[in-house]
């Protein structure tokens, strides 16, 4: 978090500063953000973005992973908990897993394989790039478009919605 309270861009949430703090034996890191009003995973939870926001959301978070990898930052953590709608704008707003671009990261990676679908295959190599961020956007816009997930996904398989229509709409 402290390397994003040095990043300015209207698509990621403001990081106003960072630090540690030690109590003893004990530890804690801390970020001062700038608050979102609800993220992307709470918006989708009972209904599917309409097209034309999840067009916005792609660009607006394409916008900031640009901004980013102009940086050789790559985000290494989108998913829909991770994005914030601010005002009438949507943010990346969880700086925890930001990686300089690069591929020595194979022991952090793997772990993160099985923590979501997100993650791309290239990140059991430890390989770090802005494609990561690529497969992930497409992972979330798939979500904003698919709408809610069951409760149980094992039990209770819903058949997969055929969103190509909202997709190409989104796109536009």
């Amino acid at each position: 978090f402290l390397e994003a309270s040095f990043l300015d861009h209207p698509n990621l949430l403001r990081c106003f500063g960072a630090g540690t703090l030690e109590r003893g034996s004990l530890r804690f890191t801390f970020a001062v953000m700038e608050r979102g009003d609800m993220t992307l995973a709470e918006s989708i939870r009972t209904a599917p973005l309409p097209p034309e926001e999840a067009r916005k959301l792609g660009l607006e978070l394409a916008a900031g992973l640009s901004y980013l990898h102009q940086n050789n930052l790559v985000y290494c953590n989108l998913d829909t908990p991770s994005v914030e709608r601010v005002g009438e704008s949507w943010k990346l707003s969880d700086f925890s897993q930001m990686r300089v671009a690069g591929n020595n990261y194979a022991a952090e990676t793997r772990r993160l394989m099985a923590a979501t679908p997100n993650v791309p295959p290239e990140a059991y190599e430890g390989v770090v790039t802005p494609s990561w961020d690529t497969w992930s956007l497409a992972c979330v816009l798939s979500a904003a478009v698919s709408g809610p997930k069951s409760e149980d996904s094992l039990t209770a398989r819903r058949p997969k919605p055929d969103f190509a229509q909202e997709m190409r709409e989104a796109v536009g």
